[in-house]
């Protein structure tokens, strides 16, 4: 598909994020018309987010280089067509689609092989603000839907409840935003950590993948490292996938949190059997099963929500949230293939 259809599945993608603006699709169309080549924007997708090719990947680092070099020359004084405040928006949007392409499974079929070009680079960096970080974090949670054995944690579904309650949807931002801001970020070999509300941007080295945090407060400049995997030891963490690399892991597995203490979220049982009796998916199984495709489970979320809206109880379910994020839930980056190693162990 080229470039004007990938669009408006972007747009469409933005619709069901209310933190990224819409105004992310005028950036791109405007980057696409002005600064990179329209005939590079060839995509075929969705596909499964998981199996992301490199190409893919390298075509998404490549581009935001370009645009970290206007915005280098914009501050540098040198001739640009746009000011640092609207390349650096257009930034913003780039990070907001780089992050659709990825979650939602697209490969990038032009005819260059970017591997190749980004082999060559030396010394480049890419740098994404806190908030940038923090949108991408967020993108992430609410759409990681989880089936378990006694309980489930249907992400889309919540998310779809509480933005379309006008007394809960700020509420339910702001719990979102705190729990984000605490996300930690390991800085050196003894596991200490800092916080992302701590960070004002990270930077990536493109050829060796290393990751610098820039702290608030004059903290200077901290080199992120990483879990290795299941042990009980850290080391550099190398994000050479660009944010793709940078993994949200929780401390304690959701699993752990939601079985363990079933009996403490109420709604959320409530809220299982409510998945379980909805049109053509009678079991977990089945619900688990929508999560192998994530066009299926947008699609079933739609369905379930129109089916059961008038019946959601949106304040107890936020309070077992708040419950969830308040008391239980901490998380910390790793780098993504040794977070799924330190999965498979568990």
């Amino acid at each position: 598909m080229e470039h004007t259809e990938v669009l408006e599945n972007f747009e469409e993608w933005l619709d069901g994020q209310d933190y990224y603006s819409t105004q992310y699709v005028r950036y791109m169309k405007s980057l696409i018309e002005k600064l990179f080549d329209k005939s590079e924007f060839v995509f075929k997708g969705p596909t499964d987010p998981a199996k992301t090719n490199k190409n893919t990947l390298a075509f998404l680092l490549i581009h935001k280089l370009l645009i970290e070099n206007e915005i280098k020359k914009s501050k540098n004084g040198a001739k640009t067509q746009w000011t640092t405040k609207t390349i650096q928006n257009y930034q913003s949007g780039f990070c907001a689609f780089e992050e659709f392409i990825v979650a939602e499974g697209y490969d990038y079929k032009g005819k260059k092989k970017y591997q190749e070009e980004l082999k060559s680079l030396q010394n480049e960096t890419i740098t994404y603000t806190r908030k940038q970080m923090a949108d991408k974090f967020k993108s992430r949670l609410v759409t990681q839907d989880r089936v378990y054995e006694n309980i489930l944690y249907p992400a889309r579904l919540l998310n779809k409840i509480f933005n379309n309650n006008p007394t809960y949807q700020q509420k339910y931002k702001d719990l979102l935003n705190k729990s984000i801001g605490n996300i930690k970020f390991i800085v050196d070999e003894k596991g200490n950590t800092v916080k992302l509300s701590e960070i004002v941007y990270a930077s990536i080295n493109v050829e060796s993948g290393s990751v610098t945090l820039k702290l608030t407060g004059g903290k200077g400049v901290k080199n992120l490292y990483t879990q290795n995997g299941s042990k009980k030891e850290f080391k550099q963490l190398k994000a050479k996938k660009g944010a793709a690399d940078l993994s949200l892991d929780h401390d304690t597995p959701l699993e752990i949190l939601l079985n363990a203490n079933s009996k403490g979220y109420p709604e959320f049982k409530e809220l299982s059997k409510t998945v379980a009796k909805s049109k053509g998916h009678g079991s977990a199984k089945d619900y688990r099963t929508f999560l192998s495709g994530s066009q299926n489970i947008k699609e079933w979320t739609k369905v379930v929500f129109d089916e059961y809206k008038n019946s959601f109880n949106t304040g107890k379910i936020y309070d077992d949230l708040c419950k969830l994020y308040e008391e239980q839930i901490t998380m910390t980056i790793m780098q993504k293939d040794l977070n799924s190693k330190k999965s498979n162990n568990r």
